[in-house]
């Protein structure tokens, strides 16, 4: 799976998140002088207690196809839609089969 979207750290805390589409909208000739601080998207960070359909309204809120992941105050991965709407589904289908597998899981990708 192609990364579309990358997680900001900065002094150990999640500051927002940095995607191929602002990489994009930077003129391919201010790529190479552009920081990542001048691009990023500012979001704000979930935790790992947070619920997933919170997490996707801040998404749709803020207009970011990700968020970071902070563990103990410090920034550790990236949770997607993708990964989101993933586990959601994989959770209906467990249901519609009469398994119970009691509060949907996701696990984030380490930085």
């Amino acid at each position: 799976e192609r990364a579309l979207a990358f997680p900001v750290i900065e002094d150990g805390q999640a500051r927002g998140v940095i995607t191929l589409d602002q990489v994009r909208a930077v003129p391919a000739e201010r790529r190479g002088i552009v920081t990542v601080r001048e691009a990023f998207l500012p979001v704000r960070a979930v935790g790992e207690d947070d619920e997933l359909l919170g997490a996707l309204r801040v998404m749709a809120e803020e207009k970011a196809p990700a968020l970071p992941v902070q563990l103990d105050r410090c920034g550790v991965g990236l949770l997607s839609q993708t990964e989101i709407l993933r586990s959601l589904k994989l959770h209906e289908l467990a249901a519609a089969k009469e398994v119970s597998l009691g509060k949907p899981r996701w696990r984030w990708r380490r930085v």
